[in-house]
């Protein structure tokens, strides 16, 4: 049995708007995420496309596509509508990739990937092969397609008419490793400017976490939760900037 098109789900963050033919989500808050309607199956090209980008100049943007196992149906829009990147790593178990910042402000960016027999999650830019997620993924059982942006695309749309992926390429390919650890899933984030290597809070751990919106990476993961959560200052000790939300990060 033919499967039906895939379109954005109806469960979504409260910081989308979905176009009536489900094709469009167009961001309406500084940060979003969008299902699809249903899980990705073997080999099946999952094709966006970035249709506004904003025009600021800032650190902060972000796009992180990847899949989890949790059904959106199962899951209330309530529950689930103020959902930081975090909270989907931690109570949906998402496993993903970031792009670079440069493609998230670029208009007409097509971005494709799908997962192939073995769970490899491959992917392409402009139909350039660009890399693949170093941690396979169980497709035994149903994975939903989930998308995570902030500041930049505004909009992206859903291609009904997929390009056709490329032959897997070992030799071509970049692979995006994930360190062997409980975290793995939410290392996405790599930013490779020259930054120093201490947290800058207690000068003990590495700095492992980037904050939301200013895009400063200056913490680990202990000092920057106390920071998010202390009620005398959520704020960024490098710009004092408030502190929205934190993303984990990973540096080879």
């Amino acid at each position: 049995m033919q499967k039906p098109d895939l379109r954005f789900h109806n469960v979504h963050s409260k910081g989308i708007k979905i176009s009536q033919d489900g094709t469009l989500a167009r961001r309406i808050e500084p940060f979003g995420f969008v299902f699809t309607s249903r899980p990705v199956i073997i080999d099946e090209v999952i094709t966006i496309k970035f249709m506004e980008v904003t025009n600021r100049t800032t650190e902060a943007f972000a796009f992180c596509f990847g899949v989890t196992s949790t059904n959106p149906s199962d899951t209330s829009f309530e529950d689930i509508r103020d959902f930081t990147y975090l909270d989907l790593i931690k109570n949906l178990g998402y496993l993903a990739l970031p792009l670079d910042k440069k493609v998230c402000a670029t208009r007409n960016t097509v971005l494709s990937f799908w997962i192939n027999s073995s769970g490899q999650m491959h992917y392409l830019i402009n139909g350039e092969e660009k890399g693949k997620f170093g941690k396979k993924i169980e497709m035994k059982t149903p994975q939903w397609a989930l998308i995570y942006f902030f500041e930049s695309p505004i909009s992206i749309k859903l291609l009904t008419n997929p390009t056709p992926k490329r032959e897997d390429s070992e030799t071509k390919m970049n692979i995006i490793t994930v360190p062997p650890s409980p975290a793995a899933a939410s290392d996405v984030v790599d930013k490779r400017n020259e930054e120093p290597s201490e947290c800058v809070i207690c000068y003990e751990n590495n700095i492992e976490m980037a904050l939301y919106p200013c895009g400063h990476t200056c913490m680990c993961y202990t000092c920057a939760q106390k920071q998010r959560h202390d009620e005398d200052g959520r704020y960024c000790p490098m710009c004092r900037a408030t502190i929205k939300d934190v993303m984990k990060i990973y540096k080879p």
